[in-house]
């Protein structure tokens, strides 16, 4: 089994609003390429969903003078797996811009229930640090639920909603099972949680272990041997930009991942033999702007 690794789980970074248009017109193809549908294009506010599962998102927003742009954790990882997450952030690092939010997250392969209570229990003791300070018991919280084994289980918060830095432990494998994803074992999710205020950088969001593990270890896990340290808003670094995905390949990830396609194809084969024919031509006249009969 491979060694867990600290992955980015969302990223936030708003650029001045003079520079929106074109970063905007670059970011389009990516998230196209990634199979994902403009769902909301409002004057101030665009929001992209991945397309068939809808779980992954990015939200464009305008908030007075900047674009906020946010990253949901499964477009991070189709970004990730597509080799592209690097190229997109070199968009955003080509111009000016502020890294507001970095969720730094590791998968353990455990079971969780025996993590949270520990951790809670710890928590509310004050026995636990994420940055100089110790965290306050005060802002413990917990949302417990029982497991389909019976056991009690499920999230730890330690830190304050508005804290640069704040903690987050759950059990993974109960939130899949209840999202009616596969079961991928005994797992528990290590969630850091960063703002701005601390110096993250675009370079935290490519490699986001430093970071992880300056304000995880060791009091809620042992960093491994040879982890480099961590420099806030570390620069003087260059991102390999990628060109786009062609048109070709953006439609076909559209294509393939769009519940509206599977449910014209479900169609197509119950109006019988000729159906693929008929949805086929009639995809055709609307290419050619000839319109529908009668």
């Amino acid at each position: 089994m491979a060694t867990p690794e600290p992955f980015a789980d969302f990223i936030g970074v708003t650029v001045p609003a003079e520079f929106w248009p074109e970063l905007s017109a670059e970011l389009r193809p990516e998230l196209e390429g990634l199979g994902m549908s403009l769902e909301r294009d409002e004057e101030r506010v665009r929001l992209w969903r991945s397309s068939g599962d809808g779980w992954g998102t990015v939200k464009q927003e305008a908030r007075g003078k900047v674009w906020a742009v946010g990253i949901s954790g499964t477009v991070c990882a189709g970004l990730r797996a597509a080799g592209r997450l690097a190229s997109v952030l070199a968009m955003f690092g080509a111009r000016p811009h502020r890294t507001t939010r970095l969720d730094a997250a590791m998968d353990v392969p455990e079971d969780a229930a025996p993590v949270v209570a520990r951790l809670t229990a710890a928590g509310r003791r004050g026995e636990l640090a994420l940055t100089r300070k110790r965290i306050a018991p005060a802002t413990v919280e917990t949302h417990l639920g029982l497991r389909v084994d019976g056991v009690e289980s499920g999230t730890v918060y330690l830190g304050g909603r508005s804290a640069e830095a704040r903690m987050v432990v759950y059990d993974k494998r109960h939130e899949r099972i209840s999202r009616k994803l596969p079961d991928a074992g005994n797992l528990t999710r290590y969630e850091l949680r960063l703002r701005g205020g601390l110096g993250i950088s675009l370079r935290d969001c490519i490699e986001p272990g430093p970071v992880f593990w300056h304000h995880v270890a060791p009091d809620f896990l042992p960093a491994p041997a040879g982890v480099a340290g961590w420099a806030p808003a570390a620069e003087g670094f260059e991102l390999e930009r990628l060109p786009p995905p062609t048109p070709a390949a953006r439609m076909l990830a559209l294509l393939e991942r769009s519940p509206d396609v599977r449910q014209l194809l479900t169609l197509a084969d119950q109006a019988g033999p000729f159906g693929l024919r008929m949805l086929v031509q009639r995809l055709e006249r609307m290419a050619a702007g000839v319109p529908a009969e009668g």
